[in-house]
């Protein structure tokens, strides 16, 4: 707030005024004749609605410009973990391309890679997030939109509700991945509660592939995780042994996902607790992304 508010003096090749295909509704201005006659936005509910009216403006004859000189506040997108709204993005782009002149191998090739989408949330623990895939497709070819009644199985809790998880005496062995950060996700003071609470409970924190540990709470354990394709055998060293496996949801990995323990997802604000993953419905999703 205390330099001059113009973009153009501190972006390389930002003009004061560029012509552009959209702008985010966060920060649109419109002549009220325009959008009268462009009539309402699509029935979207969420995302992909401005781009879609921005389009449809352009077709009118009308040029759709930013400024340098528009600047909003808005919570970066890396701090939004996307659970419900993937329904939402894909179900809406694949209808905003076939308004606006997608070809069929275009659409079809838009769908592979949702399927492909699909079968990575599978991988990594997360189904109910690889059914919003299913669902989007499915309500894209029958024509439904709008907004949706979602219910997501696995409810997400606050951090500071992880403390019941580490007391529960079902838990005995958890393995934390190297990419949490506990003081950034405030699970520091509840990891540090439940080990004096629990002399039972092991944790244990992997370094970096091939790296150093990251000492986190006070005599911490670690199990050192080595460099490229030999990750993959400790993997496999790994099944079996933990009750819990703790993840960031920033920056999942498939084999943590896979050592046949529960997966707990934590990001800045919220932790999931998951069942393991299960092969049958990995081979599942991998046939319907070859089908398409």
């Amino acid at each position: 707030l205390n330099i001059d508010i113009d973009l153009s003096k501190y972006l390389m090749h930002c003009q004061p005024y560029m012509d552009i295909e959209y702008v985010a509704a966060a920060s649109l201005l419109i002549r009220a004749d325009v959008a009268r006659d462009a009539g309402l936005w699509r029935d979207y509910f969420i995302h992909f609605d401005d781009v879609e009216w921005c389009l449809r403006i352009a077709k009118m004859g009308h040029r759709v410009v930013v400024s340098a000189k528009s600047l909003i506040w808005h919570l970066s997108a890396a701090a939004k973990v996307p659970t419900w709204v993937l329904y939402y993005d894909n179900r809406n782009i694949l209808d905003l391309l076939q308004k606006h002149g997608a070809d069929n191998a275009t659409l079809k090739r838009m769908q592979g890679y949702i399927l492909k989408k699909a079968l990575y949330y599978h991988l990594i623990g997360k189904p109910e997030l690889a059914q919003l895939h299913y669902d989007a497709l499915a309500d894209f070819k029958a024509g439904n939109f709008g907004k949706k009644d979602i219910k997501l199985p696995y409810k997400s809790q606050a951090n500071k509700e992880i403390i019941s998880i580490l007391l529960d005496p079902k838990i005995k062995r958890v393995l934390v991945s190297w990419t949490v950060n506990l003081q950034a996700t405030q699970l520091q003071e509840a990891f540090v509660q439940a080990i004096k609470q629990r002399p039972d409970l092991s944790i244990e924190f992997l370094t970096q592939p091939g790296g150093k540990p990251r000492f986190q709470i006070p005599n911490a354990n670690f199990v050192a995780m080595p460099k490229n394709f030999t990750r993959w055998k400790k993997y496999w060293q790994l099944r079996g042994n933990y009750d819990l496996v703790i993840q960031s949801d920033y920056e999942a990995s498939f084999g943590l996902s896979w050592l046949k323990a529960e997966i707990l997802y934590v990001n800045d604000e919220n932790i999931c607790r998951r069942p393991a993953p299960k092969f049958s419905d990995v081979w599942k999703a991998v046939m319907r992304w070859i089908k398409g």
